[in-house]
């Protein structure tokens, strides 16, 4: 089962798509983003494009897809 970890005791592997709960426009809220390791800084993904939030506290990786959906 998924449970969120705090950015406090670690990191997802670099530029892995995760769950995140990111501060963006004033509110904490539950985004998909990814953390770049070799720059040390989050981004988030928005309908604009990629964004840097004000903060990330936690993270989950991504659910697996259900199963029998066709691509």
């Amino acid at each position: 089962m998924n449970e969120w970890i705090s950015v406090a005791d670690r990191l997802p592997e670099g530029k892995e798509d995760v769950l995140c709960v990111a501060f963006w426009h004033e509110a904490w809220q539950t985004m998909v983003g990814w953390y770049s390791d070799l720059v040390g800084e989050w981004r988030i993904i928005t309908p604009v494009g990629e964004k840097v939030p004000g903060g990330v506290a936690f993270w989950m990786p991504l659910p697996e897809p259900p199963k029998g959906v066709k691509q």
